[in-house]
């Protein structure tokens, strides 16, 4: 399971779309064509990584959106972006918050 806490920062991967379909969340990785369905929170969560973000921003805008705490948001959040990871839709650096490693 990848450390989330040790990240910079997390954004969707620019080979990902996605669109909202009722309630619901399609993801389409544009280079492996894999089609993820996942469900409203999962989709507030994309929405959220549209641009360069951090977990614990995530965890506040879950928590201020829908009636659940700190430590379970913070839970979910870690497992669905793992899960998001290991589908290749997600990136984790700080390259994503436009800091450069090479200065």
């Amino acid at each position: 399971m990848l450390d989330c806490g040790k990240v910079e920062s997390v954004s969707l991967s620019p080979r990902v779309r996605y669109r909202a379909v009722g309630n619901e969340g399609v993801v389409v990785h544009l280079d492996e064509a894999r089609v993820i369905v996942v469900s409203e929170v999962g989709l507030r969560i994309l929405k959220a990584l549209s641009t360069p973000t951090t977990r614990d921003d995530l965890v506040d805008v879950i928590t201020s959106e829908y009636d659940v705490d700190e430590v379970r948001a913070g839970k979910d959040i870690d497992v669905f972006l793992d899960k998001l990871n290991e589908e290749q839709l997600v990136r984790f650096d700080a390259a994503a918050l436009g800091v450069r490693n090479d200065v």
